[in-house]
């Protein structure tokens, strides 16, 4: 369970670099429209407003959980995660952190005149506390003889820098608007793919003592049906798609 535990903190760090570069006005503030200057450094002034709050919400929750993790055993939380009802419920965490980040790829700027979709649009990645308080406690194996309140405010210093350079970096490495959003999607779609896999690899869930004969014929109905829909789908899509994303522009 801890090699997929890693893979999973690996991805979701990943994403979270890019959801905080999907929050910046050099990545996704300015959406396809042309603003005034005074237009864009309102919202780059914005962008970092979001940013700042994200880090603060990163070093409350290494502050809270600091305690817990010293407290809390690795072996025993990786025993515990790696049951096929932990695996679910995280499976479940996961979707939900997917089809945010979808609405959030929809919309061409964090910033909106009503507030509260300015606010659902400006929220931190979900899978980012999880995977802090696992990352804290990892450490406390990795560096035995450290001072534990010394790791934890190193980690907040790192975490609160990342997400506050992370449109830079981004920036830096030449990844434009688009990229960083088909980025964002395929991370997520990655991570729920990891998960999935590792629920349905686990040894008790396994379907055993099953001698039935395979329907072939229902079975070929069933691929049959998933197939047209899904073509159905993409071609509704051609028209329906561009439809919702003129009435989103035209109300953001």
């Amino acid at each position: 369970m801890s090699e997929v535990l890693l893979v999973v903190t690996l991805l979701a760090l990943l994403k979270w670099v890019v959801e905080e570069g999907l929050h910046a006005g050099i990545a996704s503030g300015l959406g396809e429209e042309s603003f005034s200057k005074s237009a864009e450094k309102r919202l780059s002034a914005f962008s970092h407003f979001v940013r700042g709050g994200h880090a603060l919400l990163y070093i409350a929750f290494l502050a809270l959980v600091h305690s817990v993790t010293m407290n809390s055993k690795l072996h025993a939380l990786e025993d515990l995660l790696y049951t096929p009802q932990a695996l679910q419920d995280m499976s479940l965490f996961v979707m939900v952190d997917l089809l945010y980040v979808v609405y959030l790829c929809i919309h061409q700027s964090t910033y909106s005149r009503k507030w509260w979709r300015t606010l659902s649009r400006s929220l931190a990645p979900i899978m980012m506390f999880p995977t802090l308080f696992y990352i804290r406690l990892k450490l406390f194996y990795l560096l035995p003889g450290a001072s534990f309140l010394g790791v934890t405010l190193g980690l907040m210093a790192i975490v609160a820098l990342v997400t506050l350079v992370a449109p830079y970096i981004l920036q830096a490495l030449g990844v434009d608007r688009e990229l960083l959003r088909e980025l964002a999607v395929l991370l997520s779609l990655l991570l729920f793919f990891v998960v999935i896999v590792a629920g349905v690899l686990h040894p008790d869930s396994a379907v055993r003592g099953c001698d039935a004969a395979i329907q072939w014929q229902e079975v070929a109905l069933l691929i049959g049906f998933i197939f047209g829909m899904g073509t159905l789908g993409y071609l509704l899509s051609l028209r329906i798609i561009p439809t919702i994303r003129t009435k989103f522009k035209k109300t953001a």
